[in-house]
């Protein structure tokens, strides 16, 4: 057992590791990605262009096919809906969403060594 990203999981999978994906009955960790335009870049339109690509439905579909990352834009549910083995790769409905624990990163931040040492103690053996 590991604990890695749906999109992780997914391209060992791809490649033909004996892995598997699942998301543990008991709930998982809700990873988010984030797409940013840096200060003072110098094409800042076409750097909003991207994030908007990013963001679009197209784009989400996109991440959600080729990288196994669950879609932040809601109004994939109907092709998830439509596409099983494709919802399979990742947290996309609701119920699955519903497992996932979105915590204070400000917290766990100022408490990472504390966290690192918690998790090489009793989980990473």
């Amino acid at each position: 057992m590991s604990v890695w990203t749906s999109g992780r999981a997914w391209a060992m999978i791809k490649q033909g590791y004996p892995v598997g994906y699942v998301i543990p009955k008991e709930g998982s960790i809700l990873g988010i990605d984030t797409v940013d335009m840096v200060a003072g870049t110098a094409h800042p339109k076409e750097a909003q262009q991207f994030i908007d690509m990013q963001l679009d439905a197209l784009g989400q579909l996109g991440w959600a096919v080729e990288m196994s990352y669950g879609p932040s834009n809601a109004t994939l549910q109907s092709v998830f809906a439509a596409y099983p083995e494709l919802a399979r790769t990742m947290p996309s409905s609701e119920a699955d969403l519903a497992k996932l624990y979105s915590p204070n990163w400000d917290i766990y931040n100022a408490n990472l060594a504390r966290a690192t040492d918690y998790w090489n103690r009793n989980v990473k053996h």
